[in-house]
């Protein structure tokens, strides 16, 4: 079932692999538990099938059990807990562009999901500086970088947000570390 849920993604067939994923997690689950790794993998994967299809509140809850699952069975740091993270805050920032329209920022209910996505990367890079250093770019994944320009290209759409979005301070200033 995981098998066939996988070529129907590859095929972009979305709506055909999300009740085989469902499946898998639901069974997943029954057998293995909630912090089992094939059961935290499966969960990942519906993450991003429903990512992928836009159903993105959905996403964010599927992101939400899958990184709080982790941080419980591998800790704070164990890279997958990372990988969560990052992915949460991807999910929470798509959320929060998905109908943008200028000035949106300003409002709560996005501004608060852009606040949420940027206190996820800072505990992620955070982590990775504690662990590593100054200059430990060769340690972030691509997709980090990725989210990270992406909450960039967000505040510079609106100037005004680099004063307002908690944590944006802190953001940037991990990235100059991290890439100095």
């Amino acid at each position: 079932m995981n098998n066939l849920n996988a070529i129907l993604q590859q095929l972009g067939r979305h709506d055909q692999a999300a009740p085989l994923a469902r499946e898998v997690v639901t069974r997943r689950r029954a057998a293995f538990g909630d912090r089992d790794p094939t059961t935290l993998n499966a969960m990942t994967n519906l993450g991003s099938l429903l990512a992928a299809q836009g159903d993105l509140e959905q996403a964010v809850e599927v992101r939400t059990q899958v990184l709080e699952l982790r941080r419980e069975a591998l800790g704070k740091k164990d890279p997958s807990t990372l990988v969560a993270l990052d992915n949460l805050a991807s999910a929470k920032l798509a959320l929060a562009v998905r109908d943008e329209k200028p000035g949106d920022f300003l409002e709560a209910g996005p501004l608060a999901l852009l606040e949420e996505a940027v206190a996820l990367l800072v505990e992620e890079f955070a982590y990775l500086l504690s662990a590593h250093g100054k200059g430990c770019k060769d340690k972030m994944r691509p997709e980090t970088q990725q989210t990270a320009s992406k909450i960039y290209e967000v505040v510079m759409r609106q100037p005004e947000l680099g004063v307002e979005v908690k944590g944006y301070n802190e953001l940037t200033a991990c990235l100059q570390a991290i890439f100095n």
